[in-house]
């Protein structure tokens, strides 16, 4: 959702699908069908007279400027909580501002932190201006070469590090890291296992960047094996692994 730079389009006023959609250089049904999943598959529900918002422990890992992290802390509810994990500095500036005008504070919790394999430090590109989308762990990334992007120090963590830290477990996963969601997933496969059936997991695939991320289709397939996931293509991919697209990953029997 970075990559589509819709964060910039929501806080220029267009928050209608089909305007969305068009400023965005994308399909409104595609994109209508990535938020409509995430209400259909039950861990949220759309504002009803008379219906109650299930409360939900939500991971937005990529939170940018708090596109997903706003409809996760609205769709889970006062009862619910999201942990958007943002290691990029001025993008977590705007994300605490987004946060701070929408009054979410009390919803939302910011974590200072990339997310990957392994727990530690590690240089994180950030990409500058209305770039800052694309910025990236490892190098700078390689589909926008015009992006100005600085190196800094940034913390990293796992998902299953973070749940073990924290002592909580996610009721859903929104991934968006620019190729590193394979790295992601290997760092998640624990809690993967402990919420079977009762975690949804949805992700942008990158297939271009996975080898700057020392990735590779035939990983994410052998992850997906282990944890018993496939994929499933939410915005009209027709390989949802070998095609750049937003997926769920559900629970095979």
């Amino acid at each position: 959702m970075a990559t589509l730079r819709i964060a910039d389009h929501i806080a220029a006023g267009i928050t209608e699908i089909d305007r969305l959609a068009a400023a965005a250089g994308c399909d409104a049904d595609c994109l209508h069908r990535v938020l409509g999943h995430l209400v259909g598959k039950g861990v949220f529900q759309e504002t009803a007279p008379g219906r109650t918002v299930k409360g939900s422990v939500c991971f937005n890992v990529g939170a940018h400027f708090g596109v997903y992290a706003l409809c996760l802390s609205e769709w889970a509810g006062p009862a619910g909580r999201v942990y958007a994990f943002e290691p990029n500095p001025d993008s977590r500036c705007v994300l605490q501002e987004h946060l701070r005008l929408n009054g979410r504070q009390g919803r939302v919790e910011v974590v200072a932190a990339a997310v990957s394999d392994r727990p530690g430090v590690a240089t994180f590109f950030a990409a500058a201006d209305h770039f800052s989308g694309v910025s990236r762990l490892g190098t700078p990334n390689p589909e926008f070469p015009e992006a100005r992007a600085s190196a800094v120090e940034v913390s990293v963590t796992t998902i299953d590090a973070f749940c073990a830290e924290m002592n909580v477990l996610p009721d859903w996963l929104v991934i968006d890291i620019e190729g590193y969601e394979v790295a992601a997933l290997r760092g998640a496969l624990e809690t993967v296992g402990r919420r079977r059936s009762q975690l949804g997991i949805v992700a942008e695939i990158h297939p271009s960047l996975w080898t700057a991320a020392g990735a590779s289709r035939g990983e994410l397939e052998e992850l997906l094996r282990r944890a018993r996931l496939h994929a499933v293509p939410l915005t009209g991919q027709t390989d949802p692994l070998g095609e750049y697209g937003i997926v769920a990953l559900e629970y095979s029997e």
